[in-house]
């Protein structure tokens, strides 16, 4: 059985780029983040045939690279055809992805690639979590704790967007968490509230998830969505429906939200 055709990093974003999805450094953060799987080691490969298929495929990257040293070491491979399907992966517009959910707001959470943090509560790692940022393969596997960790503490939230967000699930029961990661959404949860007892003695907020995988992560998990520049958290207006407060008048008083990311 012949090798796998096997790329490096740099081939990955190219094959990215060329599909007109991200930018190179939206690909490293991709490829970090084990959105195309964990990749293999270049130390790791089984064969001088695969080494062969590696090199051949992006001359100049790895070619140069001496044995044993640091980027050797630290240099990583991927399946072509794995990168080749992440560029064919659906593109959402605002509207696409607002119409895929439920309620009338969203929060979409901007982050890196998975850092591992060194045990806690210390002042880095202050509620002992293993890591922060996005790892793919935690959050596409049966037991997405860690992830869902990382991904739902330690925020700084102005009191106007928290008052914001307590009243759509107050109104809704729950506020779809969107992960996306160099433009591309990963996973997502329901937010059901906020989680005062982790973050108690600190200045950031932790949300509270609801146990289940929520009925939209389908509609929305691993499609490319610009979610831009920006604050970690931005929230997502999903609703294009006029707003009136209970006792005033729908002729004075109503507002037309147009569907909007907001830093």
């Amino acid at each position: 059985m012949s090798a796998p055709a096997l790329v490096s990093q740099r081939t990955a974003a190219a094959v990215l780029a060329a599909a007109g999805q991200c930018t190179e450094p939206q690909s490293r953060l991709l490829m970090h983040a084990h959105v195309c799987g964990p990749g293999w080691p270049l130390v790791e490969t089984p064969d001088q045939d695969t080494l062969a298929t590696i090199l051949a495929t992006s001359p100049g990257d790895l070619a140069a690279t001496p044995p044993g040293s640091t980027l050797a070491r630290e240099s990583r491979v991927w399946a072509l055809a794995d990168v080749v399907t992440l560029a064919q992966r659906p593109r959402l517009a605002i509207d696409d992805l607002a119409a895929a959910l439920p309620g009338d707001l969203a929060v979409v959470v901007r982050q890196i690639a998975r850092r591992d943090l060194p045990p806690g509560p210390s002042d880095e790692n202050p509620v002992n979590r293993p890591y922060y940022g996005v790892d793919a393969v935690v959050a596409r596997s049966d037991d997405d704790t860690a992830q869902r960790d990382a991904s739902r503490m330690l925020w700084r939230l102005s009191p106007t967007r928290r008052d914001r967000i307590t009243a759509s699930v107050t109104t809704h029961g729950t506020v779809p968490l969107l992960v996306s990661c160099g433009g591309y959404l990963v996973t997502g949860w329901d937010i059901v509230g906020f989680d005062h007892d982790t973050t108690q003695g600190l200045d950031t907020i932790a949300f509270a998830l609801a146990p289940d995988a929520p009925t939209w992560r389908t509609n929305i998990a691993d499609r490319w969505f610009n979610s831009g520049p920006g604050q970690a958290l931005a929230l997502l207006n999903t609703s294009t429906s006029t707003h009136t407060g209970p006792t005033e008048s729908p002729a004075t008083t109503a507002v037309h939200r147009s569907r909007t990311l907001t830093a």
